[in-house]
């Protein structure tokens, strides 16, 4: 019975509370994203990133993106870029999934 309460506890708390922000990290401070691919024109072509967030706390869309574009910069700085070019941003006020272009 014990464990049947801690689930519904644990359950309420992340539903209640949504999920918690990305942070960025050092390096991913230095990368920036953009939407168009001229400002990376001059650059080599790393790879792709995408990154995902949801937020089941109603009205919270703006941490949700930002926590996306926080793990794009993260996982761009990863592959060695500066710059990330948004491809494409689909979601909904709970949910947010991105995909970019990743340039040094």
């Amino acid at each position: 019975m014990m464990h049947v309460f801690l689930a519904v506890s644990w359950a309420a708390t992340m539903l209640f509370s949504g999920c918690s922000t990305t942070a960025l990290t050092a390096p991913g401070k230095a990368v920036r994203v953009v939407k168009g691919k001229a400002d990376a024109a001059n650059g080599r072509h790393l790879g792709t990133v995408t990154a995902e967030a949801g937020n089941f706390s109603a009205g919270l869309l703006f941490s949700t993106r930002e926590s996306c574009l926080k793990q794009l910069r993260n996982r761009a700085a990863e592959l060695g870029g500066n710059t990330v070019v948004l491809v494409s941003e689909n979601g909904s006020s709970v949910y947010v999934r991105m995909k970019g272009e990743v340039f040094r």
